[in-house]
């Protein structure tokens, strides 16, 4: 009987997190987005969203709590409540302006106060976060990256690019600088967590960043969905039919 209380919690509390997951386009006019989020196991670590922030203004993040269990899925969920807009306005990622109309808040600022209110003295657990701003007006993507991998530009043309920040994880950084590309029409933003990077094949072996950027480079001329359903399906046949070992989530983004 406790068993299956317990697995009727851990099933109720997965449906928490599912919720917090896109459940439809932001309304930026030409902008697409997909995902995937593919738990280990019945409670994750990792989150990701894009939420609009405002007419023309997304916010789109991948975080990943260190660990695995209850524990790190009540702080992933906890973070992940403080990353979406509230209904008066006023949040985490939307600050009032002098004209009282709130305005999105910069990645740095967003890591800052996320670092502040999440100690490690006070979680024992840090937080790796890519967050990043995108204007469809003036294409500018702002970002910051506490510790997390970087996300992949891909360009038509060119070779895929990572966008590297050197903040510290969450819960053990200071102060936070985030950084700012003009992005391209067609052009495509991959955020993703250690997951990927960090299957294993039979030999023990990582599918690793080169894998994953070349992945990107051959999927650039099909649908953003395909080519985020292709990596999955590349890093499934990588572990030869085993189950993934730690959570993997990939969000994309293409310009209008």
């Amino acid at each position: 009987m406790a068993a299956e209380r317990t697995s009727h919690d851990l099933q109720a509390a997965a449906k928490v997190q599912q919720a917090f997951l896109p459940h439809a386009n932001p309304h930026i006019v030409g902008a697409r987005f997909s995902w995937v989020f593919e738990p280990c196991a019945e409670l994750a670590g990792d989150s990701l969203n894009v939420v609009q922030l405002d007419n023309n203004t997304v916010g789109l993040y991948v975080l990943d709590v260190s660990g695995h269990g209850v524990a790190a899925s009540l702080l992933a969920v906890a973070v992940t409540r403080l990353l979406s807009p509230s209904a008066g306005g006023e949040s985490l990622v939307l600050h009032m302006g002098a004209d009282g109309i709130p305005h999105p808040a910069g990645p740095s600022e967003v890591a800052t106060h996320l670092n502040q209110s999440f100690p490690i003295d006070a979680t024992h657990q840090f937080i790796t976060l890519f967050y990043a701003v995108y204007n469809s007006q003036t294409h500018k993507l702002t970002y910051v990256s506490a510790g997390h991998p970087g996300a992949v530009r891909v360009s038509r043309g060119s070779a895929p690019v990572i966008l590297n920040g050197t903040g510290l994880p969450i819960g053990v950084g200071d102060e936070y600088e985030h950084q700012t590309v003009h992005l391209q029409g067609g052009d495509r933003i991959y955020l993703y967590s250690d997951g990927v990077t960090e299957a294993m094949n039979a030999e023990r072996m990582l599918f690793g960043t080169d894998r994953l950027l070349s992945s990107l480079s051959t999927a650039s001329e099909v649908p953003l969905t395909e080519s985020i359903s292709r990596i999955q399906t590349e890093i499934a046949r990588w572990r030869g039919g085993a189950s993934p070992r730690d959570d993997i989530s990939i969000l994309g983004m293409e310009c209008p």
